[in-house]
């Protein structure tokens, strides 16, 4: 049946009409002037002509996502919540882009409890926030080890996870926190810069070998991983738990290091063989199996392959 004019003029206005539209619940203290949880779904609004593109996993007090321009977009945080304002570029009720230091769009991003990661149309990756998790940044002190809670130097909370460390680490931590939990008001307005030291507020490019190409990023609570176009995953950052996937309960890797990958055997048994990424057989060709998908949660990995067989770490 043809349509007639009239009817297609509908359809075209409707499909004009149509907008990607983004719902936020939970705990972004910046919404709101009480700072209370959201408890149910409401839109949120992008303002500048832009148009919603995808939103992007974790953010502790604050929300990632990008935008149909390749933009980044962060919003949620408080400026009296320490380290999730100042990894969330500062944006509180209002969704806004985030400065990197590149043109090119964004094509995914992810976050973790205080850093944040996005890849680039062109494959490159930018990183920023807590220190550790940056990998050009210089890690002074894994202040995690003193214990679940960490103060920053404006006196805020930073959710850290409990590290068993030696007594001496302990102690030192320790009074790292005594320290900063006297130190007076008028010291902290007089340096309000001083816990820049384990901060990289600047995004920086994360070096891989000439040609990788990176298409898809994932953010634990202090680890990240990237997945390349052939389907190589690379991770860094704090790996005490073995989310990292490096057969050992390495607490920092301070740079991309590529990970083994579990694949089935070729006689199709359950017999999983621990093999590298994009090997090569001996007739030339790619190995039967790689990486599609990348996830983190706070202290744990996953992978899904081209044979759909997910994998932890």
């Amino acid at each position: 049946m043809e349509m007639n004019g009239s009817k297609r003029e509908e359809n075209e206005k409707m499909e004009e009409c149509k907008e990607t539209v983004v719902y936020m619940w939970g705990y972004l203290p910046g919404t709101s002037p009480e700072k209370s949880p959201i408890l149910s779904p409401i839109p949120a609004r992008l303002c500048g002509g832009d148009s919603w593109k995808d939103v992007c996993g974790g953010g502790c007090g604050f929300a990632l996502a990008t935008s149909e321009s390749g933009k980044l977009i962060t919003w949620g945080s408080a400026d009296d919540e320490g380290q999730s304002y100042l990894t969330s570029g500062k944006h509180g009720e209002t969704p806004e882009p985030f400065p990197l230091p590149t043109e090119a769009s964004v094509v995914k991003a992810a976050a973790g409890w205080a850093h944040c990661v996005s890849v680039t149309e062109a494959g490159e990756v930018y990183t920023w926030g807590w220190r550790e998790c940056v990998p050009s940044a210089k890690v002074t002190r894994d202040f995690g080890s003193a214990g679940s809670f960490q103060k920053d130097s404006t006196g805020k909370q930073s959710a850290l996870p409990t590290e068993q460390a030696p007594p001496s680490d302990k102690r030192a931590g320790e009074e790292v926190v005594k320290r900063r939990k006297t130190s007076s008001a008028r010291e902290e307005s007089e340096n309000p810069a001083s816990g820049d030291e384990f901060f990289t507020l600047s995004p920086c490019l994360v070096t891989l070998n000439p040609g990788v190409k990176i298409t898809k990023v994932a953010a634990g609570g202090r680890h990240t991983l990237i997945l390349s176009d052939m389907g190589q995953v690379w991770g860094w950052g704090y790996g005490g738990e073995g989310q990292l996937g490096l057969g050992s309960r390495i607490k920092m890797v301070p740079t991309p290091h590529l990970i083994p990958c579990l694949e089935h055997a070729a006689s199709g048994k359950d017999r999983p063989l621990l093999v590298r990424q994009g090997s090569v057989n001996s007739s030339g060709k790619a190995g039967r199996s790689y990486v599609k998908e990348i996830a983190c949660g706070g202290r744990h990995s996953a992978v899904v392959t081209d044979m759909s067989y997910p994998i932890a770490r």
